[in-house]
């Protein structure tokens, strides 16, 4: 009598510890991601645009504006970084070699 007391109190010992267990784990687990601009999502904040294969591209213009640009300069980042990691370049660097370049 007394060993099918042990063995029984020992399943159930193992059934609360493997329950317990689960839950713990399921409570640790980081929730769904969020895609953007999905129901329930985060709204889409960057300017973007849509590639031919449906992904989006975002993208950050800076400088002057379009109707003043004489340069288009593209900064492609890599995977450890964002498009706010271009690096800023003044309005001066650009003047002095177009004068330069006029007075040939």
């Amino acid at each position: 009598m007394l060993i099918s007391l042990v063995g029984t109190w020992r399943k159930l010992f193992l059934a609360l510890f493997v329950s317990l267990s689960a839950l713990l784990y399921m409570q640790i687990q980081p929730p769904p991601p969020k895609i953007p601009g999905s129901p329930g999502g985060p709204p889409v904040t960057a300017t973007r645009t849509r590639l031919s294969d449906g992904r989006y591209l975002a993208y950050l213009e800076s400088g002057v504006p379009k109707e003043e640009a004489n340069y288009k300069i593209i900064f492609v980042h890599g995977f450890d970084s964002c498009r706010y990691d271009a690096l800023p370049i003044s309005r001066a660097c650009f003047s002095s070699s177009d004068r330069a370049e006029q007075s040939k």
